[in-house]
């Protein structure tokens, strides 16, 4: 268990800022409660609500994992929409997992992901 359970609003702030450094020119992610709000070019082409899985299980690193995955996900079927064509190149898997006290998440392999975002403190969500 960790010292404060995680929230919705915590993790979708968390991955907005992740999801910001690494997406196309011209996109944004911001967090709005507990979603993540994607942009291009300052209008908003849809969001996620993937965050909010955690609110049912806010100890959990399964949960806490899930929901990032999905988000993840979610994010890039919005840019690869938006663009018509795939992002990051090749379409790779959103992955997400618990280590430790850190939430590591990427696209592709684990071990050689296609991008890696900056890992986020558990303890922060």
């Amino acid at each position: 268990m960790y010292p404060t359970a995680a929230s919705s609003y915590r993790l979708a702030s968390a991955l907005a800022q992740r999801i910001d450094s690494v997406l196309p020119d011209g996109f944004d992610s911001l967090a709005a409660g507990g979603r993540v709000e994607v942009f291009r070019d300052g209008l908003p082409i849809g969001s996620s609500a993937a965050p909010e899985i955690v609110d049912s299980a806010p100890d959990s690193p399964a949960q806490i994992e899930t929901a990032t995955r999905a988000a993840l996900s979610s994010v890039q079927d919005l840019v690869s929409e938006t663009l018509t064509e795939p992002w990051p190149e090749g379409l790779p898997a959103a992955g997400a997992r618990v280590v430790g006290s850190e939430l590591r998440l990427w696209f592709g392999d684990e071990a050689a992901p296609v991008v890696e975002l900056v890992a986020i403190s558990v303890d922060d969500l």
